[in-house]
């Protein structure tokens, strides 16, 4: 959760986890890591929605970056 977090700053923070995590290794393996995010725009917004976009959004990533 990112209070006050748009869509772009979303995707350049996990940019910067992503390349973080990409210089790390537990006992030789790579680390890999998958995210997702949703906005909220209006308050009329339900929160559990978006949260589910995110969640739709992190399994696409991790199935579309899977090696």
């Amino acid at each position: 959760m990112l209070p006050e977090t748009g869509g772009y700053e979303a995707e350049k923070l996990i940019k910067r986890i992503k390349e973080l995590c990409e210089k790390e290794s537990i006992e030789g393996m790579k680390v890999s890591v998958s995210f997702g995010y949703g906005t909220i725009f209006n308050e009329e917004e339900k929160k559990e929605i978006v949260l589910a976009k995110a969640d739709n959004m992190m399994y696409n990533n991790k199935r579309h970056n899977k090696k």
